[in-house]
């Protein structure tokens, strides 16, 4: 693409001609023929790099502020100067990524549930024959391609890269999470959701958003842009029904409330759950193999959001049976023992709940808290473990630049009784909630252990260092060395 099909009016007429092949806004990620964007950002000295990366780049692109301390580089690329370059920046980016007008994003976001939901809409769209793409917490992927990464919604440039590029590969569905963090700071800016869906909000990211009205109001935000997308919102949360009355192309779901599509008769076994799925007076009888109300709602949104996209609902309730959790998600990775992302209060306390409603008569809870995140849930995961787990086991999370004993201390505070105790390392604490269960399960008890808050996430974080952890792999090797 030539700089004037992206600034527009160029006086130089060399560089108004020139062909740039790439954007960048990052020295790491710069490649041949790039235009680069010096955009000013918090902690780092965006001119310190300019040398460096311009054997590569085209040409450069700067706010008209930044003239003075640019000239003194003597920088020998041709520099594009604008007003307000991070309004170029985003015009820019959506113009040289623009997917193809095919391709139908369908974006999720919510407290808890944004994976598993995105991930049902998924496979309901694979299984219904659709070239599908999904972009979330658990990776990136598409076809046969798979990319970890570091952000459930990773940042403007990057996430308008991936999708011009499964725009380019035939993908004609993309469902993505899209987190209060990726609202917030503009990641999602400008994007063409053809739905929106809410799960729900409860408390997290206190740390970012500071109350819960800001919390609501960015998530808010999201559906406010995208109005002319038709939004799936659950009805059973308080802060759906506030964003129903918001908004007009909508449509409800839930179990509680009435809705348009409503769960009624629901049945939960540890094999599987049923219920009757209600929509304009017809009743289709579901089964799956999943457990949990929260499930039955994750579900419900995900067969909403594709009937609304004209796929036949009764050829969707088929589909449901085969339908199964992503990694980490009410994962069994042994007999009884199971690992689940469960990182809030809500998310624990529905975690913990579907244990006891699936017959466990013990429930032993192994979970912490990530360090330089919300402190203030930790006393209420605290108090939610402590009265509906039978025995907690509080160990280190990610601990961050924090103390994991102060962490831990921290999530003791909230607890009822004694029947707890502390270990900080992870691998012990859950060798010894492995040993805890053994001995329950050989006295006849019908017991199970939860893993809670990381899921699929395969290391900790210490410091700035990140150590190679997956809680599932530790306990299949800690059951190796039992038996071996």
């Amino acid at each position: 693409m030539q700089i004037k099909n992206i600034f527009g009016l160029v006086k130089d007429p060399a560089v108004r001609e020139l062909e740039v092949s790439d954007i960048a806004d990052d020295s790491r990620a710069v490649s041949k023929g790039s235009l680069f964007f010096i955009i000013e950002r918090p902690n780092f000295d965006i001119f310190s790099v300019l040398k460096k990366v311009e054997t590569n780049v085209a040409a450069y692109a700067a706010d008209i502020k930044s003239k003075y301390y640019i000239d003194k580089l003597n920088l020998k690329k041709p520099i594009v100067y604008r007003s307000g370059i991070k309004n170029h920046f985003y015009r820019a980016v959506k113009k040289f990524y623009k997917p193809d007008s095919k391709l139908k994003i369908i974006g999720i976001t919510g407290t808890n549930g944004k994976t598993s939901t995105a991930y049902f809409f998924y496979q309901l769209l694979k299984k219904l024959g659709q070239k599908a793409a999904f972009f979330g917490t658990i990776g990136y992927f598409f076809n046969s391609s798979r990319y970890k990464v570091a952000h459930t919604t990773v940042d403007f440039l990057t996430l308008h890269k991936m999708i011009k590029k499964i725009s380019q590969k035939g993908i004609n569905y993309l469902v993505m999470e899209v987190s209060s963090h990726g609202i917030a700071q503009k990641r999602v800016k400008g994007l063409r959701f053809s739905r929106t869906i809410f799960t729900n909000l409860s408390r997290d990211h206190l740390d970012y958003h500071k109350t819960m009205a800001s919390y609501f109001k960015t998530k808010k935000s999201f559906f406010l842009q995208n109005n002319k997308s038709c939004s799936i919102i659950n009805n059973d949360c308080p802060y759906g029904k506030k964003l129903l009355s918001s908004l007009d192309k909508k449509i409800s779901y839930g179990i509680k409330n009435r809705s348009d599509y409503q769960a009624k008769n629901v049945v939960i076994s540890n094999s599987s759950t049923k219920f009757d799925l209600v929509w304009q007076g017809k009743v289709f009888s579901l089964s799956m193999r999943l457990a949990g109300f929260h499930n039955v709602l994750n579900v419900l949104a995900a067969l909403a959001g594709a009937h609304s996209l004209d796929f036949p609902l009764s050829r969707l309730v088929k589909l449901a049976p085969s339908l199964r959790s992503a990694e980490g998600r009410f994962q069994e990775a042994a007999q009884d023992i199971f690992i689940d992302y469960a990182h809030t209060p809500q998310g624990l306390k529905n975690i913990l709940s579907l244990l006891k409603t699936l017959g466990y008569k013990e429930v032993i809870s192994i979970f912490g808290c990530g360090g330089q995140r919300d402190k203030g849930k930790r006393k209420i995961m605290g108090r939610i473990s402590s009265r509906l787990a039978d025995f907690t086991i509080i160990t280190s999370d990610n601990p961050r630049g924090e103390g994991p004993l102060a962490i831990c201390r921290q999530v003791k505070r909230g607890f009822l009784n004694n029947r707890f105790k502390i270990i900080i390392d992870r691998h012990e604490a859950i060798e010894k909630g492995i040993c805890i269960y053994k001995r329950k399960k050989e006295a006849g008890v019908k017991a199970c252990l939860l893993i809670a808050g990381k899921g699929h996430e395969g290391y900790q974080i210490f410091k700035n260092k990140k150590i190679a952890f997956k809680d599932s792999a530790v306990v299949k090797q800690i059951l190796k060395n039992r038996t071996s």
